[in-house]
């Protein structure tokens, strides 16, 4: 399976990874998603297309923790490898800006080969 993030991919993370008002998001706790309020999709979850694109390839999922809880998407282990790649290539994330995120994959990665991490 191909792995590697597209481009639009990587925005998409890059935005949601992106600290906002001081608050350091987490790969882990996933990407909130709003969902459809009405029409025929109300009550299912928004995704964006370049979400759309990681799930179709196995990268990503979407889940709610219980109804009326919103959804949010999450990495799957390929994904998570997938984002480290980009990470290492400099694919657009600064080690300044983004330095939470190679702190948590570096964990996550660590968590995962001895086998004790949930992704």
């Amino acid at each position: 399976m191909h792995s590697a993030l597209t481009r639009k991919e990587v925005l998409y993370l890059r935005s949601e990874l992106l600290p906002r008002f001081g608050a350091v998001p987490s790969i882990e706790e996933g990407f909130m998603l709003r969902s459809w309020k009405s029409g025929p999709s109300s009550g299912s979850p928004r995704v964006p297309s370049a979400l759309q694109t990681m799930i179709d390839r196995g990268l990503a999922e979407v889940r709610q923790a219980a109804p009326g809880q919103p959804f949010r998407a999450y990495l799957t282990r390929l994904g998570v490898r997938a984002l480290a790649s980009a990470v290492q290539d400099h694919k657009g994330f600064s080690p300044v800006r983004y330095a939470h995120v190679l702190e948590e994959l570096g964990r996550l990665i660590v968590s995962n080969n001895s086998g004790s991490a949930s992704l």
